[in-house]
C-alpha cells in the first residue's frame, strides 16, 4: 500500500510463550485504543508450549501431563484456531491492524488472502535467492483454495472420533485453511493434499484487527501426539498422520540461519505497492 513509514516493525525476540502472549494483548490493546499505529511483531519461542486457540477445549490435552518431567507447558492464546507447538524452532509474527485499515478486512476469510499471499511470495524470494529452481517453487509452493480447506476439514470430520485422523483437528497445522501457504510434497500426484507449512490466525476485537502467523522451521510430531489427550496405543499412530500433514522450512530447503532475510522479505511483501 505504500504505507511503510506508518507502520512500526518491531524486533524479532525470544521469550516463553506466556511472555509473548502477554506482548501480543499488549500491543493489540495498543492499536485498538489508536495509542500506535498498525504493527508487525516478530518473535520466537524458550522451552517448549503448546498454545491452545482462545475456544479450544482443556479436554483435548493429557490430564496427567503436568506429572510427566520435560512435559510441554500449556498456555492460551486469544486467536482461534487449535493448538500450536511452540519451541525454539518456531517462528511468529504479529500482525495488528486498526478496524479502519484496508487490511482489517470485513470479510473473515477473505481477510487471510493478503497475509498469506505475501508470504508465499517472500518464501518464492527467498528460495530463488538460494538457488532453488523458480519453477519447483511455483510447483510446490501454493496458497490453499477455500474449496481445498473445506474439503479437508469435511474429511477430517467424517472420521470417527478419537481415530488418529480424527486427532488432525486438535492441532492448528493438523488441516488446512483458507489462504495458508500449503508445500506439495509430491508435486506431481495431483491428488495429494500439500502439507500446511505457514499458518494463520486471526481475532476481531472493536477498533483492531490480529493477524497471527507462524511456520515450523522443524516439527516434533511425537512431542504434539504425546501432549494431546491420545490414548498411548494409538500415539504413534496420532505422530503419524500429524507428520503426514504438517510441514516445515527445512523441507522447503530453507533453515532458520535464513529467518532474518525471510523475515524482511515479507515485511516487504505485506507493506510494500499491492
Amino acid at each position: 500500500m505504500g504505507e511503510t513509514d506508518q507502520w512500526t516493525r518491531l524486533p524479532f525476540g525470544r521469550a516463553t510463550a506466556a511472555e509473548q502472549i502477554a506482548r501480543t494483548d499488549a500491543r493489540t490493546d495498543a492499536v485498538a485504543r489508536g495509542e500506535c499505529g498498525p504493527t508487525l511483531r516478530w518473535y520466537g519461542y524458550v522451552g517448549c508450549t503448546v498454545i491452545l486457540g482462545v475456544g479450544q477445549s482443556q479436554a483435548s490435552i493429557r490430564p496427567d501431563l503436568t506429572a510427566e518431567a520435560g512435559a510441554p507447558l500449556i498456555v492460551k492464546r486469544s486467536s482461534g484456531g487449535a493448538a500450536v507447538l511452540a519451541d525454539a524452532s518456531f517462528l511468529a509474527l504479529d500482525v495488528i491492524v486498526p478496524s479502519t485499515s484496508p487490511h482489517a478486512g470485513h470479510d473473515v476469510v477473505e481477510a487471510y488472502r493478503w497475509p498469506g499471499e505475501a508470504w508465499q511470495r517472500a518464501i518464492c524470494r527467498i528460495r530463488s535467492a538460494r538457488g532453488f529452481p523458480a519453477d519447483e517453487t511455483d510447483r510446490r509452493l501454493t496458497i490453499v483454495p477455500v474449496s481445498l480447506a473445506r474439503q479437508d476439514r469435511a474429511r477430517v470430520q467424517t472420521c470417527p472420533a478419537g481415530t488418529p485422523e480424527r486427532w488432525r483437528e486438535a492441532v492448528c497445522f493438523g488441516t488446512l485453511s483458507p489462504y495458508e501457504v500449503g508445500w506439495n510434497r509430491s508435486p506431481d500426484e495431483d491428488d495429494r493434499l500439500p502439507v500446511k507449512l505457514v499458518g494463520l490466525s486471526q481475532i476481531r476485537r472493536r477498533g483492531v484487527v490480529l493477524y497471527q502467523v507462524g511456520v515450523h522451521s522443524g516439527f516434533d510430531a511425537m512431542t504434539m501426539a504425546r501432549t494431546l489427550a491420545v490414548d498411548v496405543a494409538e500415539r504413534d499412530a496420532v505422530a503419524s498422520v500429524l507428520q503426514d500433514h504438517i510441514g516445515h522450512l527445512g523441507e522447503t530447503g530453507l533453515t532458520e540461519a535464513d529467518w532474518p532475510d525471510l523475515m524482511a522479505a515479507v515485511e516487504t511483501e505485506l507493506l510494500g505497492p499491492n
